[in-house]
């Protein structure tokens, strides 16, 4: 059996921005929203496209979903990873996300797709804020 592998590449921001968030999602345990400054700060169980084939044709939602840190629909730690079927590989299409709750009764579409990966000044927000998000989800600051 083989392990899940990450997507190569930036993890959702800096260092501690990115403690910071998994910080936040391992706190909230389940989907959890608070504001700060007017803003929405979510965790959020998501999934991604992935697909056997070399460009990304036949793309679905990956059935391992995961907690993430959502910031005004853009997802402030990327939590994507290939999936392993057991026989064959899945690699992730895209930088896309969706909801679960949208995916878990059927395929929703290109619609269900409605989460982005953060821009470096929507984690320059995230950096500004942090303090105050930290301590919204309950963790010392």
């Amino acid at each position: 059996m083989e392990p899940e592998r990450a997507v190569p590449g930036p993890s959702g921001g800096s260092g501690d921005l990115t403690k910071l968030a998994r910080a936040v999602v391992a706190a909230a345990g389940d989907r959890v929203r608070h504001e700060v400054g007017g803003v929405a700060y979510v965790v959020e169980e998501v999934t991604w496209p992935v697909s056997a084939s070399e460009d990304g044709t036949s793309a679905f939602a990956c059935p391992h979903t995961a907690f993430t840190l959502v910031r005004e629909g853009a997802v402030l730690l990327d939590v994507r990873r290939d999936y392993w079927d057991g026989n064959a590989w899945y690699r992730v299409v895209g930088d896309r996300l969706g909801r679960w709750m949208r995916f878990r009764i059927g395929s929703p579409g290109d619609r269900g797709w409605d989460l982005r990966l953060a821009t470096a000044g929507e984690l320059a927000a995230f950096a500004g804020e942090a303090t105050a998000v930290a301590r919204a989800f309950g963790l010392a600051a």
